[in-house]
């Protein structure tokens, strides 16, 4: 072989050797949102959706939780009262 073959050979796998470099990263981004989007859907799997619940002023999120769960927990309680 000739010098200007063996060049020109070697720059050929280069770039086979980047578009695979590029492939194989643009499969893993592709595989990363995928495995994120499932962990999102499965941390709210359990979600409970509740309409025209009165927003709470606590500056705190712990603390507006809690008045979730409390307004939550009273509801429970009418509806299995009314329900008896």
């Amino acid at each position: 072989m000739n010098e200007s073959t063996e060049w020109s050979d070697i720059i050929k796998k280069q770039v086979t050797v980047a578009d695979n470099l590029q492939e194989v990263k643009q499969s893993l981004r592709e595989t990363t949102e995928k495995a994120e989007e499932q962990r999102d859907k499965e941390s709210r799997r359990n979600n409970v959706i509740l309409y025209n619940v009165p927003e709470s002023e606590e500056p705190r999120a712990e603390d507006r939780n809690k008045a979730d769960i409390a307004f939550y927990l009273v509801i429970q309680q009418w509806f299995k009262h009314k329900n008896d």
